[in-house]
């Protein structure tokens, strides 16, 4: 479903309807989100910081950066995204945002704090990644940790690897070229997702897309094709 604030667009998940406290009934925004992870794997890193940016500054004050932060800031946002949207929603009172993690074990629904709207003004801020070069991501390193990433795209099928001044590098895979942005958030939001197809627009050849993303607590590194 989609719901916007001031400028800023979302899709919000899923909409529930349960009964609260004393039968009132309660809208929900539930953020979903997926894991490789166990369920007992996953919570033991949820409220780990990210190992590259520990610490962002959201509504004025310094928090630790983790995965449940991320998730927390999202279903918040659908809420308020939902009441700008629909404002006959109040009538049945201020959304209560939620998230679903669908691990490979079992289902995991948390129950999140509603952040102010406020938050959502231009205060939200992280350092976005960029090269020497002036491109918009990190250029695929050399050394140990250039082959640790080159080896989490091996794992998932890319080959030809090459850093590139536009994208953090280029690969193949499948028979395509793909665009490749490193970033060092746990997942890939939105706003990644969106500066890497603008920066391959101007690319020629490129057929496909792909964000690598610290794991979950960020350990390790995930590649995700992009749809």
């Amino acid at each position: 479903m989609g719901a916007c604030l001031g400028n800023i667009r979302t899709q919000v998940d899923l909409v529930g309807i349960r009964k609260g406290i004393g039968g009132k009934i309660e809208v929900c925004a539930i953020e979903l989100k997926t894991t490789s992870h166990t369920h007992t794997s996953h919570e033991a890193s949820y409220d780990l910081a990210c190992r590259r940016l520990s610490h962002v500054t959201v509504g004025g004050k310094c928090h630790l950066n983790t995965e449940r932060l991320g998730h927390s800031l999202q279903a918040s946002f659908g809420c308020h995204g939902l009441l700008n949207q629909w404002p006959e929603i109040r009538e049945l009172g201020t959304p209560v945002p939620y998230v679903l993690v669908a691990t490979t074990t079992k289902g995991l629904l948390y129950k999140s704090p509603l952040h102010p709207a406020a938050w959502y003004g231009g205060t939200v801020r992280a350092p976005a990644p960029r090269s020497k070069r002036g491109g918009q991501f990190d250029r695929l390193p050399s050394g140990k940790a250039g082959a640790d990433l080159r080896l989490c795209l091996g794992r998932h099928g890319h080959k030809t690897i090459r850093p590139n001044s536009n994208v953090s590098c280029t690969t193949m895979i499948s028979g395509r070229k793909c665009a490749v942005a490193i970033v060092g958030d746990s997942f890939p939001s939105q706003a990644v997702v969106s500066r890497l197809r603008q920066a391959a627009k101007g690319m020629r050849g490129i057929k496909a897309h792909c964000v690598v993303h610290r794991g979950a607590g960020g350990v390790g590194w995930k590649a995700t094709l992009l749809v």
